[in-house]
């Protein structure tokens, strides 16, 4: 994306960029600052945005663990975001590229932001032992299901139930009078 904003080359700028990236190859990934500092923008961030995915969906269903997780997850990126940038910013990187690392730079420090206040809550109020067994009826007894929505899923399951037992007992009697009339044809009355 930074190549949007970085000035055209002519041919010959393109031969010597080709030729000064084939001696900087051989010097080591830290001395082309501008290509290490996209490398540690773009492939950290990418990883650390599954991982929090994940951590949030843990700290949904209120684990210690995924409050641990998702802080380190955040602070770690933080850190790699801040070495990022002084490559990026010491590379000589295009526009498109700075702006993008500090946009994830702010997103990473906004997101290690949330995750103290979030793993303060959850060691100081941890929740109860077991609570991933709650049932519905014992949900609706806390008050966290209202009971209009429980008696609804209750009452279209009855349906359901219902209008399925009764298709079997139609389908019962159409077979009882399929036998009865395969009968009759086998054996007929005697008159």
């Amino acid at each position: 994306m930074g190549w949007l904003f970085d000035s055209p080359m002519t041919f010959t700028q393109y031969v010597q960029q080709a030729q000064s990236d084939a001696v900087g190859a051989s010097v080591g990934p830290l001395a082309q600052g501008a290509r290490s500092g996209v490398m540690l923008l773009v492939i950290p961030s990418t990883v650390a945005g599954l991982a929090l995915a994940v951590f949030g969906l843990g700290l949904q269903s209120e684990k210690p663990r995924a409050a641990w997780g998702a802080l380190s997850v955040s602070a770690g990126l933080t850190v790699v975001m801040f070495f990022s940038g002084y490559l990026l910013w010491s590379g000589g990187a295009g526009v498109g590229w700075l702006v993008l690392h500090g946009v994830v730079l702010v997103v990473s420090l906004v997101l290690t932001g949330f995750c103290v206040p979030a793993l303060v809550q959850i060691l100081h109020d941890p929740p109860p032992p077991g609570l991933q067994s709650v049932t519905d009826a014992e949900l609706a007894e806390m008050g966290v299901v209202p009971d209009d929505l429980l008696a609804a899923k209750t009452s279209a399951t009855e349906r359901e139930v219902a209008r399925r037992k009764a298709r079997i007992v139609a389908e019962q009697r159409r077979l009882d009078e399929l036998e009865r009339r395969l009968d009759q044809r086998k054996n007929p009355p005697n008159d």
